[in-house]
């Protein structure tokens, strides 16, 4: 592929670690495969790198996720905006993301707070939480799908990308720390894991066991970066 005509996709401070990628046959045979999909491919072509929109430099801890709301429902894999969780297209609270909220009041907390629950994760991006989905697309009614098609994208991005930073990962189900448990090992890269998937949390519970806190504690102590907010909530004064 022509990186000039993707470049604009991403934050410039990404180019150094995406170009040859992008470049390379194997973007080509990504793209080959999208073009060839039966079905309509989620999210929209325009977001498909929008997790890649802010500086490489702010970033401090990387979520991975599945795929783009890996549900069965057409409405839900359509709201996908590119970013996990987030529904910036129709601006309404997706429940994975309200049990994201709520797994952080649990954790942090554990108390009745009067939560802000925004429909995107626009508070945590500010922070320099990178949203990531192991699978940018899918197909929509066919969850899936692409599952594995963009692993050597997702693995260019932790060589080049996080491992020379030190940028940490939270791998959102345990299926994914197995997938890339080699890698981050060889890598070096300090990494977290939620054993359970959010998509397979139960009346929008999503037990995180601590992984938040002990992040939080990592960036503290071993890293140059301040804790992050995890809890968006209405201050009372």
């Amino acid at each position: 592929m022509d990186f000039e005509k993707f470049k604009k996709k991403f934050h410039s401070s990404w180019h150094s670690s995406v170009k040859s990628f992008i470049e390379s046959n194997a973007c080509n045979a990504i793209y080959k495969v999208l073009k060839e999909t039966k079905g309509e491919v989620a999210p929209k072509s325009l977001f498909t790198f929008r997790s890649f929109k802010k500086p490489l430099k702010s970033t401090r801890v990387v979520l991975l996720f599945n795929e783009p709301f890996s549900t069965k429902s057409k409405k839900d894999i359509q709201d996908a905006d590119g970013i996990p969780l987030s529904c910036a297209v129709t601006l309404k609270l997706h429940p994975y993301l309200n049990a994201f909220y709520n797994a952080m009041e649990k954790e942090f907390y554990g108390v009745n707070l009067k939560l802000i629950k925004e429909p995107t994760v626009d508070f945590y991006i500010s922070q320099g939480v990178m949203f990531l989905n192991d699978s940018l697309t899918t197909v929509i009614d066919s969850p899936g799908t692409h599952k594995g098609l963009w692993n050597e994208f997702i693995e260019t991005i932790f060589i080049k990308a996080l491992s020379p930073r030190r940028i940490p990962i939270v791998f959102c189900g345990k299926n994914l720390y197995e997938k890339y448990k080699k890698l981050v090992t060889d890598l070096d890269l300090p990494y977290f894991v939620v054993e359970e998937p959010i998509e397979e949390s139960k009346l929008g519970i999503w037990n995180t066991n601590n992984t938040f806190k002990n992040l939080n504690n990592y960036l503290k102590t071993e890293s140059k970066h301040e804790e992050i907010f995890w809890v968006h909530q209405d201050v009372p004064f």
